[in-house]
């Protein structure tokens, strides 16, 4: 997530790499960061959706989240290991 970052602050304003780096810190690492790449599964993704909503976190929150990892993943597989 780290690496994903340091891309994405070439690109993005720095209020909005703010916005990144609280998904990441406050939802995402703390929920998924500890899970090997190769292990992770749409399953662990639906589970910190669901524990978002039942913090309760907005939807609006949610749907960054969600599009953070998905880019972040999607970065992921081109760069790979």
């Amino acid at each position: 997530m780290e690496r994903y970052l340091e891309h994405k602050a070439t690109m993005i304003r720095p209020n909005s790499l703010i916005a990144y780096r609280e998904s990441i810190q406050s939802y995402i690492v703390p929920r998924l960061g500890k899970i090997p790449l190769s292990k992770l599964t749409p399953r662990h993704v639906q589970e910190l959706y669901a524990f978002m909503r039942a913090k309760p976190v907005n939807s609006r929150t949610i749907r960054h989240a969600h599009a953070v990892l998905h880019n972040a993943l999607d970065y992921a597989i081109k760069w790979g290991p």
